[in-house]
């Protein structure tokens, strides 16, 4: 009778194992995300070379295939000639609370996002106080789905009604072309912001997320902001925060690396927002995977299998208590006979 059985437990371990693990590559894939493969080159000014900011971008050293820095540390060593042959190459640009000081630098860069030399994306980090000149602003802000002009910044003063406020997506408010920001992250569980950049949305640019109104009263400086600069040029998306000095906790949020490569794809102009990944779906985002939760229930379903086979052995093994009591009695009964001669 063991024997009998024993194979139908294997045939059935096996037969689990093949259908966990010999999935279709293919088939996993789907299940991960799109079939497109997202590659991009990404242009980053910064005040520094070494920012979390850099940190979160090159997480995904597969999607972001080149990320070149310009800061104040390098910028002598490369000429005017060097920066375009760079923006012919890249997709995006990044701006952190840093720009070039040279006014034909600037214009260069503005033409290659407002559609007059190309549409390249473009993401920018909240200013503060001093980090960019007047003039510096007055190029850029036609770029900007907000009014950069004479920006203002919230102070570190307890008292200030834009000090550590928390922030919430607009939901439907939010046109199709700007809804992948709330579709794959929970912005309840965003931290409370420090210090961040004041300034007005545009009036046809999408607000995405804005802070809690019962938190400061009527405040209307949105946090994230997003439009198509000159509706022919590229895609222009504004965070007021910033996270090179203040609001530590937002690069530790477990949605910020997934916000980065997000952004960056929203705004590449060789992609749809369909072909970005979810966060569940991205490699690095810090959840169990499609193949991770493979192996997981593989493991599980072995456990299962030994822990059930092992106890259909030992019950076929077993004698029935009927059988059991009937040695114990013959035992019994032989030690009296063997005390009596």
């Amino acid at each position: 009778m063991i024997k009998k059985h024993k194979p139908k437990v294997i045939a059935f371990a096996v037969i689990l194992l093949n259908f966990l693990f010999l999935l279709n590559p293919q088939e996993i894939s789907k299940v991960q995300g799109s079939d497109v493969e997202l590659v991009t080159e990404v242009l980053l000014f910064t005040k520094e070379q070494d920012t979390r900011l850099i940190t979160s971008i090159n997480i995904d050293k597969e999607a972001i295939e080149e990320l070149y820095i310009i800061s104040d540390e390098n910028i002598e060593s490369i000429s005017l000639l060097d920066l375009e042959n760079i923006l012919d190459k890249v997709h995006v640009i990044v701006i952190d609370r840093w720009l070039p000081s040279f006014p034909d630098w600037i214009n260069l860069i503005s033409e290659y996002i407002n559609g007059t030399k190309s549409n390249l994306g473009l993401l920018l980090f909240g200013l503060m106080e001093g980090d960019l000149q007047a003039w510096q602003v007055e190029i850029i802000d036609h770029l900007m789905p907000v009014n950069l002009i004479d920006y203002k910044n919230s102070t570190g003063d307890l008292s200030d009604p834009n000090y550590e406020v928390s922030v919430r997506d607009r939901g439907d408010e939010i046109p199709d072309d700007s809804k992948i920001f709330i579709e794959s992250i929970y912005w309840n569980s965003f931290p409370s912001i420090d210090r961040r950049t004041l300034v007005n949305a545009k009036e046809s640019a999408n607000i995405i997320i804005e802070s809690v109104p019962e938190s400061i009263g009527d405040d209307t400086y949105p946090i994230i902001a997003d439009w198509n600069c000159n509706n022919d040029g590229g895609q222009v998306t504004f965070f007021s925060f910033e996270v090179l000095e203040y609001n530590i906790a937002v690069p530790l949020w477990p949605y910020f690396n997934y916000l980065l490569y997000l952004s960056i794809f929203h705004v590449n102009p060789n992609y749809s927002d369909a072909q970005i990944e979810s966060f569940i779906s991205w490699p690095h985002a810090p959840v169990p995977h499609t193949l991770d939760l493979i192996g997981w229930f593989s493991m599980i379903a072995v456990l299962w299998v030994i822990t059930f086979g092992g106890l259909f052995y030992v019950k076929k093994r077993s004698k029935p208590w009927e059988q059991l009591a009937q040695e114990d009695g013959q035992t019994v009964l032989d030690k009296e006979l063997l005390e009596q001669s």
